[in-house]
Parts: C-alpha cells; structure tokens; sequence
C-alpha cells in the first residue's frame, strides 16, 4: 500500500511538473498565451486557462465558415466521431454538414445556442473572421461555469493562426481536481483533433 501512494504521489507530481504545461499550450507559441485575446474579459476571473493552436494555410475567410456551424446537430464538432455520439442530443448532425459548408447554418449570432450535449453554449461575442466567444455555464464566469473563445489571427494573406482559448472557473476543490486531472486532458485531445480536423476541411476545400 505504502509503495502504491508513493508511487500515486510520484504520477501525480510527474503530471503537474512535465504534461500539464504541454496539455494546457498544444501549438501555442509563447506570445499567444501572453497575449490579452478576445473573449478574455467574459471570463476575467478564471482560474484555468488553456490555450491550443495551429497553422491553418487560408485566410481568417476560409475558415470561419466552418467554425459558425459547429454544435449538436449541426456540423458537428470535427473531433471524435465516437465521442461526439456519447454526448450527443437529438441528431448529431445536419445533413452531411460535418465536411461541406452549409448555408444555413452560417446565420449565427450573438445569444444564440450551440448544443453540446445536455447543455449548450451561448454565443456572447463575435466578429466575423475575427473572433468567437462562447459561454457555458454561469453568467460571466462569475461562478461555476466555462468560456471558449475561436480566434483566427492572420500571418499574412494566404496563412492564418487558429487559436482556441478556454477559460474555467472552478470553485470547490472537487471540481478544481476535475478540472485538472481529468477535462484538461480531455478536452487537450478533443481539441487538438478538432483544429487538425477544421485544418484538414479548409486546406482541402481551399486546394
């Protein structure tokens, strides 16, 4: 039992030290998790922030399409098709919108819902090829509750930065462990394969 909890101290400690950094920063330059970004001031009081990125060769143009039409029943989430189906409400996608742009699901606006499950996200800001910012939970993060932010930052005319910027405000202990031992990661491999998987539509769209 003895060797069993120095052993658990000893994982626990290797995490925090060596693979939360890197979970908590996939593709983020050093300059990007300094930097103030849009969506930031919805939740100024986080105390969890994770920030992932990558190179998308497009213009902020090209990609925006596909972020406005993410969500449960709509595009999808261009992640984990199986994980998807675990948190999935109603129908998990609108017709074939999960690889081609649609339409009608490019009217989003501020205030509207984007299904995630049992719950949704409520759009609270955007700019179009700029920025949007999504909320779950309590109002202004004040509380429990969670914020997401999609910002595209052009390189120059034909590259552009995709950056996901999450922010969590944890109260209790309980939900501070579950935040750090088990969404982070969680959300860390979602959300890696969810800019791989937006790269991967536009780059090939754009070709």
């Amino acid at each position: 039992m003895k060797k069993f909890i120095i052993a658990l101290i000893g994982g626990v400690v290797a995490y925090l030290a060596l693979i939360r950094p890197q979970v908590v920063r996939w593709g983020a330059t050093d300059d990007e998790l300094q930097r103030k970004w849009p969506g930031d001031d919805f939740a100024p009081k986080s105390k969890f922030v994770s920030t992932q990125a990558i190179t998308i060769h497009a213009p902020p143009s090209a990609i925006w399409p596909w972020l406005v039409q993410i969500g449960n029943g709509r595009a999808g989430w261009y992640s984990y098709r199986w994980l998807e189906y675990m948190v999935r409400d109603g129908k998990l996608l609108y017709e074939g919108a999960s690889h081609r742009i649609v339409p009608e699901l490019q009217s989003l606006k501020v205030g509207d819902p984007i299904p995630v499950g049992d719950e949704a996200f409520t759009v609270v800001a955007m700019q179009p090829n700029e920025y949007l910012t999504l909320r779950l939970g309590a109002e202004e993060l004040s509380g429990e509750g969670a914020g997401h932010t999609f910002i595209l930052d052009p390189v120059n005319d034909q590259t552009t930065r995709l950056i996901a910027r999450a922010r969590i405000a944890s109260g209790s202990l309980l939900s501070v462990l579950v935040t750090v031992f088990f969404f982070e990661p969680g959300h860390c491999i979602m959300q890696t394969k969810m800019l791989h998987g937006i790269k991967e539509r536009v780059e090939r769209r754009k070709g």
